[in-house]
């Protein structure tokens, strides 16, 4: 990993590792490319969190952030496409419409 993004990645999944617990399956369901990437020892990390009494991350979002749902909580994953094979996506309207699922 030598760029920015894959330094990100790399804290992504560091994090991802140390805080969510019974998430992390989840989380490398929807990102299997991460899987197998190598992030270091998380030995003192996951001590501290141990340590400091730390939350979990589901216990943050039932509890900080509630309007965010869990991963695990989703129904579905993935990617819509047109008969063509085109994806289809917001064309970048960013409202407060929902979308449905037929």
């Amino acid at each position: 990993m030598g760029n920015n993004g894959d330094v990100v990645s790399k804290n992504y999944i560091r994090t991802a590792r140390v805080w969510f617990d019974e998430e992390l399956d989840f989380f490398f369901k929807i990102r299997p490319h991460f899987a197998d990437i190598d992030v270091g020892d998380l030995t003192e990390r996951k001590a501290l969190r141990e340590r400091l009494n730390c939350k979990s991350y589901a216990w943050f979002i039932r509890n900080v952030y509630p309007e965010l749902p869990l991963q695990r909580d989703l129904i579905g994953s993935g990617e819509f496409k047109t008969e063509e094979g085109r994806c289809m996506d917001t064309r970048g309207v960013t409202s407060n419409r929902e979308v449905y699922f037929i």
